[in-house]
């Protein structure tokens, strides 16, 4: 009798742990995800506030901003060429593709937002923040071993 009632007693505590820590564990997954992406997205726009017409005219530089480990930001040309910084050059499509609005992509094995310097209402150059997935799952794991 002690038995059934220990074995019960252990089902329903690891029936209600999972049943608690899955979702939590999805949403501490995705949320991670969504800081990588915003992450970049400040990166991205701290990079926009130093660009003006004369720095891609080449007339004054571009200064880039300061980064964490393996985040890599670059500033490309409407037709894609590489004017400062560290990305692939020509530019990917996640840059070719960007138009009037900050997007998020995966990009190989990288995270990549694509941001567009808009001058005078038209795209003038995209910024380019990159940071590798790894990145982004040391994080995820970071947090489902400290739930754990």
């Amino acid at each position: 009798m002690r038995r059934r009632i220990l074995a019960a007693i252990i089902g329903v505590t690891i029936l209600a742990t999972s049943v608690l820590t899955v979702p939590l564990a999805i949403m501490v997954s995705r949320r991670a995800a969504e800081e990588g992406v915003h992450e970049l997205e400040r990166v991205a726009e701290r990079t926009a506030t130093d660009i003006s017409p004369e720095s891609l005219q080449g007339l004054d530089e571009i200064e880039l901003p300061e980064t964490a480990t393996g985040v890599a930001v670059a500033v490309y040309s409407t037709d894609g060429r590489l004017i400062v910084g560290k990305g692939p050059d020509p530019a990917d499509e996640a840059v070719l593709d960007t138009q009037l609005l900050t997007r998020s992509h995966e990009v190989g094995h990288s995270l990549v937002v694509t941001r567009p310097v808009v001058l005078d209402e038209t795209t003038a150059a995209v910024i380019r923040a990159s940071e590798p997935l790894s990145e982004t799952r040391g994080r995820v794991r970071r947090e489902l071993a400290l739930l754990l």
